[in-house]
């Protein structure tokens, strides 16, 4: 549904992104900018590939951050940003997260991994939709875009939990 759309773990969000349950919103930008460096802008003139590009930055952002790793490892990247497919896309950013989730083997528990690549993925989310309500870049497009790759990751937890979520 475009109206509304319930996201397990970060609540609801109205029609393009408004967060229903959201409080504190301006400290939360605050912080998003300061995260992400004031001076850095993103182009958004083709919608749909500039929200896969900045959901891909923010979920790798974060999971460095919730990973704890100093250094990026060096690792292949993707660049086809492409509408093509919602799983496609959520597949390979699964697998940049599991790259980067590898310069902690042996070293976490797996629970403890595993828990940072979901967080990571929740507040990538969070992050994104801050990003392109305070631009004013939330079209009908990019909402129906984010709820395909969030459905599609609903399917992959819940296909990786054998259906108990």
């Amino acid at each position: 549904m475009v109206g509304e759309h319930e996201i397990s773990g970060i609540g609801r969000f109205s029609h393009f992104g408004q967060r229903l349950d959201e409080r504190d919103a301006a400290p939360r930008r605050a912080a998003r900018r300061q995260r992400f460096g004031g001076g850095d802008s993103v182009e958004l003139s083709a919608p749909e590939v500039a929200t896969l590009g900045l959901l891909r930055q923010s979920v790798l952002v974060r999971t460095r951050e919730l990973l704890e790793l100093d250094e990026v490892p060096a690792h292949p990247r993707f660049h086809e940003l492409t509408r093509a497919n919602a799983d496609a896309f959520l597949g390979r950013l699964w697998g940049e997260q599991a790259q980067l989730a590898s310069a902690r083997d042996g070293q976490w528990e797996a629970a403890r991994t595993q828990r940072a690549l979901h967080d990571a993925m929740t507040l990538g989310v969070e992050d994104t939709l801050g990003m392109l309500c305070e631009q004013d870049q939330l079209d009908e497009p990019s909402w129906r875009l984010l709820c395909d790759v969030l459905d599609a990751w609903a399917r992959k937890v819940e296909h990786a939990s054998g259906g108990s979520t």
